[in-house]
């Protein structure tokens, strides 16, 4: 009997040294997956970050740059000596000449879809590409055959 019971501690002991070392590599093993996930995390995290970054910063100056085209276009239009005239004769060819010195400057910049003049004083709308009405200091701008009485 002492043989038995001497066979059966030393499988139980087995036993305890084996989960005893499962359970240091279990918990060594959940550590350095709880360290690799943490780094990962992070330099995933900082490459967004870094991409998020240069997109708003490509995004700003090319607004800025458009924004700067845009009051560079009106300074151009409110001195060209054409669109000045046209203010002060209705004839119909100075108006074609108006309108077409504004479809120059509109075709400069391909973000620009359409470029409206407005002349305050005889309350005359010039557009490119677009039909525009003017009621009440309200702008109404219609696309094709879309305005009324096209």
């Amino acid at each position: 009997m002492k043989i038995q019971l001497g066979r059966a501690s030393a499988g139980h002991t087995l036993l305890r040294y084996f989960l005893s070392y499962f359970l240091v590599v279990g918990i060594l093993l959940l550590g350095f997956a709880l360290l690799a996930y943490n780094f990962l995390a992070s330099a995933v995290s900082e490459r967004i970050y870094a991409q998020t970054e240069q997109r708003l910063d490509y995004v700003a100056e090319r607004l800025e740059a458009e924004l700067r085209s845009a009051f560079e276009m009106n300074a151009a239009l409110t001195e060209n000596i054409d669109i000045v005239l046209s203010r002060y004769d209705d004839s119909a060819y100075s108006q074609f000449v108006a309108n077409r010195r504004l479809n120059d400057f509109a075709e400069i910049n391909p973000f620009i879809e359409a470029a409206v003049y407005y002349d305050r004083a005889n309350g005359r709308v010039l557009c490119t590409r677009r039909h525009v009405e003017c009621e009440d200091g309200v702008f109404s701008i219609f696309s094709g055959g879309h305005a009324p009485g096209l």
